[in-house]
This record gives C-alpha cells, structure tokens and sequence, in this order.
C-alpha cells in the first residue's frame, strides 16, 4: 500500500485502543512480506553497540493459530532467519513446546499452539526447519539467493562439505505456487547429492493426525506413527554434469523448505 513504518504502527495502535483485534491480526499478517528484516535494519541502526536480542517471536500471536502446526510457519521461519543474518544476536522462539499455560493450557495434539512441538513431543515443520538450519554449520556464502518467493542460501555445512538452504515462502492470501529449482556450482565435480524436504508429505505430522480422524489424545501407537511422519527423510538427487561444474533439478511446493546436501 506504501504505508511507512510509522503510519503502520500507528494504524495498529489506533486499532488497538478501539478494540479491533481481528482488523489488528489481519493488518499485521497480510502487511508484506520480509516485513521483520525491515523491522531488525531499523533496529540495529538503533541499538549501536548493544547487542540485539528478539527473545519472543513466533510466524503469528495468535493463539490458537493453525499456522504454528502446519508448513506454512516452517517456511516463514526459515527465510526470517535468513534474512537476518548478521543483524540479530540471538533469538529465543517462543515457545519450545506446547505445554504453555499462560491463559491456560489448551486441550489436545494439535490446536494450534506456539510450540515447536506439541504436548506429547511430536516436532512441527518449524522444529524441523531449526533442524535443518543447523546443518549449514558455521560458514555461509556471502550472497542469499532470491527469485520471486523462492530464496537460497548456501553454506559450509556441519560435516564441512556443502550445504544449500531453499524455501518457497509467501505471506497468506498472496500467490504462491510450486516451483521447479535448477541449481548451479561452477568448479565442482561432487558425484552425489541428497535432498531433505519439508512441505505438506514431508516432515508434516498434521497431516496424518487429521486423516486419523484429528484424537485430542491419540494413543501410544499413534504418537509413535506420528513421529515417524515427523522425520525428515532422505532423498538422491542427481547429479548433472555441465561444461562448468554440475547441476541439480528439484521441485519446492508452496511454503516448503529443502535443504540439498553435496556429499
């Protein structure tokens, strides 16, 4: 809309005062994307020296919320600390699990709230993604590739091999769709490389909670399939040779996160 900063701030206050927490909700959702990075720049400029801390930050405030249990919040995560690399000291998510009782703790598996995982420790797509993020290891490329919704970042990796970081990220209500990545490294002749997905089949728990008919308490064995379906599996990418290095081809549906390991 070509709002400031300010005038959006300001238009949130007003709304608060007047007690329009559905308009705030919808207004700080749907505002733009990559709006946090805007947020940080700004306040790095003014902490200076000090260091900056965001220590209770999640993909929503609401709570309940179902985007906290699906993709789409494992995604919004990953390109958040992408794009703030180097302007955020630390962060502390909130919250690790679901057990929260702020306002009282909510029934069930799955309702959507601010955990990482939920009441009996299944992981979210958004604790996966963390996972997947602590594969890049300790050095990063200088350059964060990024082409419509689709952005990648790539890194060293723990094992010190290379390690490229993607995702397919938009804000809600705004197109997005499945994308086909093809990704090229010059000067390499690595024969074999893997591929680690979240999106709606992949690390996704939620999705076979819901085709077991959504039990507010499943059983043991439940719990146990559920955790497997929370598991990020490992997939072979081929490997193409190019007169320049190689390539590889991939697809990333919409709100997905892949992390392509070159061994």
């Amino acid at each position: 809309s070509g709002m400031s900063l300010e005038d959006f701030f300001a238009d949130i206050e007003r709304k608060a005062e007047e007690g329009n927490s559905e308009e705030i909700r919808k207004q700080a959702t749907v505002y733009r994307r990559g709006i946090l990075k805007e947020m940080t720049e700004r306040a790095r400029k003014e902490a200076g020296a000090y260091p900056l801390y965001y220590t209770e930050w999640n993909t929503s405030a609401s709570l309940p919320d179902d985007v906290h249990d699906y993709p789409y919040s494992a995604a919004l995560v990953t390109k958040t600390i992408i794009d703030n690399i180097g302007l955020v000291d630390a962060y502390s998510f909130w919250t690790f699990t679901d057990i929260f009782e702020e306002h009282a703790q909510h029934c069930g598996e799955y309702h959507g709230g601010f955990g990482l995982q939920t009441v009996h420790g299944i992981p979210k797509p958004t604790y996966r993604a963390l996972e997947l993020l602590h594969q890049l290891g300790g050095e990063r490329y200088p350059v964060t590739e990024e082409q419509g919704t689709v952005g990648m970042l790539a890194a060293s990796g723990c094992d010190g091999g290379l390690c490229v970081l993607a995702y397919n990220q938009q804000i809600l209500e705004q197109p997005v769709v499945k994308e086909t990545i093809e990704l090229s490294i010059d000067n390499c002749d690595i024969s074999c490389a893997e591929i680690f997905r979240i999106d709606e089949e992949h690390g996704n728990p939620r999705k076979l909670w819901e085709e077991m008919g959504c039990p507010e308490y499943p059983d043991a064995d439940q719990l146990g399939r559920l955790y497997q379906a929370s598991v990020i599996g490992r997939e072979t990418l081929v490997v193409q040779k190019t007169e320049t290095g190689i390539k590889v081809e991939f697809d990333i549906p919409e709100y997905g996160v892949a992390l392509i390991h070159f061994q």
